[in-house]
């Protein structure tokens, strides 16, 4: 589904997300025209946290990048730190995924 983000300077963008419980894809569109997932990864997940009530503590974030001239399709798990205080996410770190089946499966059978 299409979802609406906001960036840091309140400016409007959009991708693409898939919901399976407490794990989220989160793909980059060629349309959109704000700021992609990877620059805004802790507010675009905190922001889909609160549109479907998905508590952040929980939260498996998973970047999608479809093919495209530059570079071949890929897969990212998205790792924050959560701060409590502010309830915001913080500190984003990637790790590529090589078999998405294989990582949603071990997510999804927990």
């Amino acid at each position: 589904m299409i979802f609406h983000y906001t960036d840091f300077n309140g400016n409007l963008a959009i991708c693409d997300i898939e919901i399976y419980g407490n794990v989220v894809i989160a793909t980059e569109l060629d349309n959109n025209t704000g700021a992609s997932i990877t620059n805004v990864a802790e507010l675009v997940a905190m922001q889909v946290c609160r549109a479907f009530n998905i508590n952040p503590r929980h939260l498996v974030w998973i970047e999608h990048y479809p093919p495209s001239s530059i570079s071949p399709e890929h897969f990212d798990r998205v790792e924050f730190d959560f701060d409590e205080r502010r309830v915001c996410f913080t500190n984003p770190r990637w790790t590529r995924i090589h078999n998405i089946r294989a990582e949603l499966e071990k997510y999804l059978q927990r």
